[in-house]
């Protein structure tokens, strides 16, 4: 099994709750729904997965997408 270190940083971040990112309201709501309430849950997710949710589209995913890398790995 191969171990990833991670830095407190990421880990902090994974620890963040989706009120805290900036999403739209439909697409948030869908999340809670489904009871993905925070960042740590949603990267388990995969792409198949967050389609399914009502009023989650690929328009959602990407944002979702971009969010979750800029967040995870600092970017401005």
């Amino acid at each position: 099994m191969r171990k990833t270190i991670l830095s407190k940083e990421v880990l902090r971040n994974m620890s963040l709750s989706l009120y805290k990112l900036d999403l739209s309201v439909r697409s948030h709501n869908g999340l809670v729904n489904k009871e993905i309430e925070y960042v740590w849950q949603l990267v388990q997710c995969n792409d198949r997965d967050l389609l399914r949710i009502k009023n989650f589209g690929r328009k959602s995913l990407n944002r979702h997408l971009e969010t979750i890398h800029r967040i995870m790995w600092l970017e401005a």
